[in-house]
């Protein structure tokens, strides 16, 4: 019995990651485009700088999701890794920190 349980025990970490891995070897097969396309791609729908850039599982297959700051916003672009093609999903104020830090102003909750 003692046997059964520690095979068990070593076996369940190693099937998570034997999981994890085969996901993300499994994203990689159906990407047809590489960071630097989706990079590309992602400047053309929101102009500005890259600052992140990361493969995801969505929901039709995997999706370079790309952020880009410009001025005092980021921008969310979803770029689908099979075709290339490059979506504005959202776009956000990037408050500096002298902004955060400053004290509420009348009208600021209205």
């Amino acid at each position: 019995m003692k046997r059964a349980l520690i095979l068990i025990v070593l076996a369940v970490p190693l099937l998570a990651r034997a999981g994890d891995v085969k996901d993300t070897s499994d994203l990689l097969k159906k990407t047809k485009v590489g960071i630097e396309k989706a990079v590309e791609e992602a400047k053309k729908a929101a102009q500005g700088t890259v600052v992140s850039a990361r493969l995801v599982k969505g929901d039709d297959g995997p999706v370079w999701r790309v952020l880009v700051h410009s001025d005092e916003k980021i921008s969310e672009v979803k770029v689908d890794a099979a075709s290339g093609k490059a979506t504005l999903a959202s776009s956000w104020k990037d408050e500096s920190e002298a902004e955060k830090a400053r004290p509420p102003r009348p009208g600021d909750g209205d």
